[in-house]
């Protein structure tokens, strides 16, 4: 999770099982974070972190939290996720990826992007439980 007020990125790490990994897998461990506007939450898959240079290291997670922040100092959206998918293929050389690779960003905004109006928060943010 990347805290916008302070350039922080958390990890959110529980011990649970795979999101998506059972049809009717029970998830029920939880973990739960303040978030406040600006605050961004990144889920990705397995593929992202394991996926290995032609010297045999993987990406990792420090390297995806490096792209993750660097990303979100200057883009939104699509536009961070591109860049990591970006740094991924580059890091891994070879024309495809051996496994899945998925990544879905979650943005906490107060405005509607389509001009939309939306009822106005006290700005004292929120909690996101997963």
């Amino acid at each position: 999770m990347f805290k916008r007020a302070t350039g922080e990125i958390r990890e959110l790490d529980t011990d649970g099982f795979f999101l998506g990994s059972f049809d009717d897998g029970c998830y029920e461990e939880k973990a739960e974070t303040g978030i406040e506007r600006g605050d961004a939450l990144l889920l990705y898959t397995d593929c992202i972190i394991e996926t290995e240079n032609g010297a045999g290291e993987p990406y990792g997670k420090k390297r995806l939290i490096a792209c993750f922040g660097h990303a979100l100092l200057t883009m939104r959206g699509n536009d961070v996720i591109d860049a990591i998918e970006a740094d991924v293929r580059a890091f891994n050389c070879r024309e495809s990826l051996d496994d899945d690779f998925t990544v879905m960003l979650l943005e906490f905004w107060e405005e509607a992007d389509a001009g939309e109006d939306l009822p106005e928060g006290d700005g004292s943010g929120g909690f996101v439980e997963f």
